[in-house]
């Protein structure tokens, strides 16, 4: 068995913009799925359409390699790139079975097969499903695979669900020596040390955030041991000379006694390597934050989202504004730089509230802050909330087009603010939280790369091009074509 795993890239019309914003990172999946491959015996290549002078010609040039499969993972925003890649390898290798995953595909289920040319989708957790499809593709039966969908007279057919991984170890290592690591590059307003390489620790998540799509890894939390943790950091250090570890978990400290043993072995490795986390306000406490200070975390991500209570509370984050407040000051008092994510258009906003979002943002002592527009992905229940809400009005030409799908778009509105009021709204939080004086010098006073200094510049280009695209326009305008619910 021969595979070719293939990372799509996002909508060429956003492609630029999130290299320089969100940055270009290692696509984990996609390592964890070819060393469970590689495990049973497989060869495996790997195709990221995220470095630059990868390209569909390229690509069509390595299939002359010869492969058993071809798996395709994408999000939303990159599955559309992923439909047309697709159908251009069933031209080229029409006899290769087309495997395609991800979070889209979990999403739609079944469904996707009938957006695309691909002949199976594997739906939830890829590891087990498609250690278990590479070697049942030579004569096995489809319909015992579990977790999957695929083609069957003209049919797309779907089978029964996969139960999720529960031992996390049982995972190698993830397949690094495939990607060209020294390639990648995290924004430096991010990242502070060079490579940062990622690292997932659990999966799974028990919140109830209305805007959050579950189905991939599921709601209940699972966990690696700190022995495994403290290993794969061994490798990627040893291995790759990383600079830092940026662990992509959603909540890291969701289990305080295992961030605690963590951090106990952190301090305990005299050669321990800068890291920076993510998690909740109502996660962390003085105690924790000092100990992660002296374990080496530089930096912790918080998805703060509202700054109204009662948006908070009909969004289902399940935190007060308070919790957020203390969070941040007591992250800042530990010695530890913060980053807060804040959405705007949550169920409830309006105007008024969304001014709330920006001045609290503005009133935490964070080092990064990022605005967003809600998205109403499949499989979120802010999408049923838009769709069956009363007040809310949808753009049915982005509704169902997953090219839209960016965090800056607007799919749908509500109450009497605007498509263009409400792009104002989300570009002037960026100008009014990053080009403050005070800002800006704390910020110099960071610099300690290249990498930062070439960040903050793009960066400051796209807060001040964005202003600038939505000055002038109808603020308070509805958009053609959408339908009053």
């Amino acid at each position: 068995m021969k595979a070719l795993l293939i990372f799509a890239p996002p909508s060429s019309k956003y492609a630029h913009d999130y290299k320089h914003t969100i940055g270009i990172g290692i696509p984990m999946g996609i390592a964890s799925l070819a060393a469970v491959l590689e495990r049973a015996g497989a060869g495996v290549d790997v195709y990221d359409f995220q470095l630059a002078g990868n390209d569909l010609p390229g690509l069509l040039r390595a299939l002359k390699k010869g492969y058993d499969l071809i798996g395709v993972s994408c999000f939303t925003l990159s599955s559309l790139s992923a439909y047309g890649i697709i159908k251009e390898i069933k031209k080229e290798a029409p006899g290769v079975p087309v495997v395609i995953g991800g979070p889209h595909a979990s999403a739609l289920g079944g469904g996707v097969l009938d957006e695309c040319e691909a002949d199976i989708a594997v739906l939830g957790e890829g590891e087990a499903t498609l250690e278990e499809l590479a070697r049942e593709l030579n004569g096995g039966r489809l319909s015992d695979i579990k977790g999957i969908a695929y083609r069957e007279n003209g049919e797309v057919r779907t089978t029964e669900p996969r139960p999720l991984i529960d031992n996390l170890d049982s995972l190698p290592m993830p397949a690094l020596h495939l990607f060209e690591v020294g390639r990648y590059e995290q924004p430096g307003g991010a990242s502070r040390y060079f490579p940062s390489i990622n690292m997932f620790t659990s999966r799974g998540c028990p919140y109830n955030c209305v805007f959050c799509y579950k189905k991939l890894w599921g709601r209940e939390l699972r966990y690696r041991s700190v022995d495994s943790i403290m290993a794969e950091i061994a490798m990627l250090r040893a291995d790759y000379g990383a600079g830092e570890i940026a662990f992509f978990d959603d909540t890291f400290t969701a289990d305080r006694e295992r961030a605690v043993s963590f951090c106990e072995r952190m301090i305990a490795d005299e050669n321990r390597i800068p890291w920076r986390c993510n998690s909740r306000v109502d996660c962390v406490d003085k105690e924790l934050l000092a100990l992660m200070k002296r374990a080496g975390c530089y930096s912790i991500g918080y998805g703060i989202e509202s700054g109204n209570a009662e948006v908070l509370r009909k969004s289902g984050k399940g935190i007060t504004l308070e919790q957020a407040r203390e969070a941040i000051k007591d992250t800042h008092g530990a010695g530890m730089e913060s980053r807060g994510y804040f959405i705007f258009n949550l169920p409830g906003d309006t105007r008024e509230t969304m001014e709330d979002t920006t001045r609290f943002a503005l009133s935490l002592k964070l080092t990064v802050a990022n605005f967003t527009i809600a998205q109403p992905y499949i499989g979120a229940q802010l999408r049923e909330i838009v769709r069956k809400g009363a007040g809310y009005r949808i753009d049915e030409e982005k509704w169902n087009d997953w090219s839209a799908y960016s965090d800056k778009e607007v799919i749908f509105t509500q109450g009497d603010v605007g498509e263009q009021e409400l792009k104002k709204i989300n570009s002037r939080a960026f100008m009014r939280f990053y080009l403050r004086p005070g800002y800006i010098f704390r910020a110099l006073r960071r610099v300690n790369s290249i990498e930062q200094i070439k960040s903050y510049i793009f960066a400051a280009y796209w807060v001040i091009r964005t202003n600038l695209e939505t000055s002038g326009r109808g603020a308070r305008g509805k958009r053609s074509g959408a339908r009053e619910m």
